[in-house]
């Protein structure tokens, strides 16, 4: 039980770090008339801060997922004793 609880807030700390880390690479907003390689290399970091924010919400919702995994655990466990 306690094995599952480390694992469970381990992996929601990781996801909420993906996805900050994702926010914090995110260029922003586009310039308004940019030259071509400028444009390629501003959608081509927006394309990497994309995935890891989708990615990052991933990892977060398997955290959810073993948090109501282990609180339905520890609830039966007590509901048994």
């Amino acid at each position: 039980m306690r094995v599952l609880k480390w694992i469970a807030n381990g992996v929601l700390a990781l996801g909420l770090c993906i996805v900050v880390y994702g926010l914090v690479t995110d260029p922003g907003i586009p310039y308004q008339d940019p030259p071509p390689e400028l444009a390629k290399r501003y959608y081509e970091e927006q394309a990497m801060a994309n995935a890891l924010m989708s990615r990052g919400g991933m990892v977060l919702l398997v955290g959810v997922v073993l948090k109501v995994v282990q609180w339905v655990w520890g609830y039966v466990n007590r509901a048994a004793r």
